[in-house]
């Protein structure tokens, strides 16, 4: 090994440089990917949201039929128990 081998200040500088460019190319790699897991998660949440509520609004709709059916059973056998029934 000789003086040649030896590294100096400048090379050691212009090694620190590249290896700064590296790591912020790096960073903004994972920026980017950060950002695509974050607009996938969102999108999935929104798809998730938006079926709840379509979920919730039938099963509200469902409940509303089998109350009024209840209802409407309900007034009819007071009804024939009024007109036939025992008095």
């Amino acid at each position: 090994m000789g003086w040649v081998d030896v590294a100096t200040k400048r090379d050691l500088d212009h090694l620190g440089e590249r290896v700064d460019l590296q790591f912020d190319q790096f960073e903004e790699r994972m920026d980017l990917r950060c950002d695509k897991v974050e607009e996938s998660m969102d999108l999935r949440f929104d798809a998730t949201v938006a079926n709840f509520r379509a979920d919730l609004a039938e099963s509200g709709r469902r409940m509303h039929a089998v109350v009024l059916t209840a209802i409407v059973a309900a007034t009819s056998i007071l009804a024939a128990l009024s007109v036939f029934g025992p008095n």
